[in-house]
């Protein structure tokens, strides 16, 4: 009886925080294209296990060559595992591509780097974990060389750099 009720409390949350989440993405959803920035935080909501997200990315012509790195959160019912790929676009080097699955315990996790990286995408997906859709989590972006990369986001995406709260709930901090 009372793994029932947990049961139905903890789906109660989800629905809850997955609602809070949706406003979040209806009230952040904007341009696709942000301005050069060393560092984004970026909330997605999967509604199912097939769902992906791809960010294309790029450098301006004049600015450095940097390393990016990215890393995920998951939120709300732990663990889920989220794969991130980088994939590279030429000039650089293909090889240079790489894959890594987050630990699902809450916090950034999953960090994979490139170096140099000048253009290319981020391919975010589910990998394994709670199977409990719609679910949540964060991807965060960091570039090393200022001004840093253009990032033009998947529909659905939603910017939360600037807010500390949304960003330590969509994290799983």
């Amino acid at each position: 009886m009372r793994k029932a009720r947990e049961k139905e409390s903890m789906k109660k949350r989800l629905l809850f925080v997955t609602a809070l989440l949706g406003v979040v993405v209806a009230m952040t959803a904007g341009s696709a294209v942000a301005a050069p920035t060393s560092h984004a935080v970026y909330l997605l909501n999967f509604g199912s296990a097939t769902d992906t997200f791809t960010f294309d990315l790029a450098k301006l012509a004049d600015n450095p060559a940097g390393t990016l790195t990215v890393a995920t959160g998951d939120c709300c019912i732990h663990p889920d595992f989220w794969e991130t790929t980088i994939d590279t676009a030429l000039p650089a080097n293909p090889a240079n591509d790489v894959s890594a699955v987050g630990d699902g315990q809450g916090g950034l996790s999953g960090e994979v780097s490139v170096k140099p990286f000048i253009a290319g995408s981020v391919t975010i997906s589910y990998n394994h974990g709670t199977d409990v859709f719609a679910a949540s989590m964060c991807v965060d972006f960091t570039y090393s060389k200022s001004p840093g990369v253009e990032i033009t986001a998947p529909p659905g995406a939603s910017d939360i750099t600037g807010d500390p709260f949304f960003i330590d709930l969509a994290c799983g901090n």
